[in-house]
C-alpha cells in the first residue's frame, strides 16, 4: 500500500491528548480515514513514551549527581 500525505490541523507542541484530540477531530470530520487516524495516535502515544522515558533518565542523572556530590 503506498503510503499517503494528509493535512489536518494539528499543534504537535500541545500536550498529548490535546494531539489526539486533533486527530479524532480530524477523523470525525473525514479529513482522515480511521485507520490511519490509529496509526497516527499510536505514532504521538510512541514518541510520547520515549520523550518520557528519556525525561525520566535526565532526572534521574542528575539526582544521581547531586547524591555524589
Amino acid at each position: 500500500m503506498p503510503s499517503q500525505t494528509v493535512t489536518f490541523d494539528f499543534d504537535p507542541s500541545l500536550p498529548v491528548a490535546r494531539q489526539v484530540e486533533q486527530v479524532l477531530a480530524a477523523i470525525a470530520s473525514g479529513q482522515i480515514a480511521p485507520d490511519l487516524g490509529q496509526q497516527i495516535v499510536s505514532a504521538i502515544g510512541t514518541l510520547s513514551n520515549i520523550r518520557a522515558t528519556e525525561e525520566l533518565s535526565e532526572r534521574l542523572a542528575i539526582l544521581e549527581a547531586k547524591a555524589v556530590n
